[in-house]
């Protein structure tokens, strides 16, 4: 199970670790960075579905999200380097160790596929350790219907 997600230079993020517990609850004001903690989820599947994660880095368009391109996700005052990354951290295994994987990416302001800032799979946590990319994952979009007269 998934116990933390750190976002960097990501949307309202410059820098957040997110810890999970088995039943997370997202609240806070409106723009506080909600949604984006979802999206950012989504993202690392859609582009783990679609190989993308394994090969080159993350698909910000795709089936389960369309966030643009890299200009629209980079946070407005990025840390230096404009570096951005996700980390995953797993609650622990069997060994007693902490699966952890990060996948930072170059940023380009005109791209709809940020490519891989480094070799970002730790072979001792494949994605495949992590839940978010087994068989039971299920993504909500909240589309919003706007108000119609009828």
């Amino acid at each position: 199970m998934l116990c933390q997600v750190g976002l960097t230079n990501f949307k309202v993020f410059r820098h957040q670790d997110i810890d999970l517990a088995p039943l997370t609850l997202l609240a806070g004001l409106n723009s506080s960075g909600k949604s984006t903690v979802m999206q950012a989820l989504a993202m690392l599947r859609q582009s783990y579905d679609t190989g993308f994660l394994q090969n080159h880095g993350w698909l910000l368009n795709g089936e389960l999200v369309e966030l643009g391109s890299g200009s629209d996700i980079l946070h407005d005052n990025p840390i230096e380097g404009g570096e951005m990354s996700l980390t995953l951290a797993d609650s622990v295994d069997k060994a007693g160790e902490i699966p952890r994987a990060g996948f930072p990416v170059k940023y380009d302001p005109k791209g709809d596929v940020l490519v891989s800032a480094s070799d970002h799979l730790n072979p001792s946590s494949p994605p495949e350790s992590f839940n978010l990319f087994g068989t039971g994952f299920q993504y909500l979009r909240a589309d919003r219907v706007t108000p119609a007269v009828t």
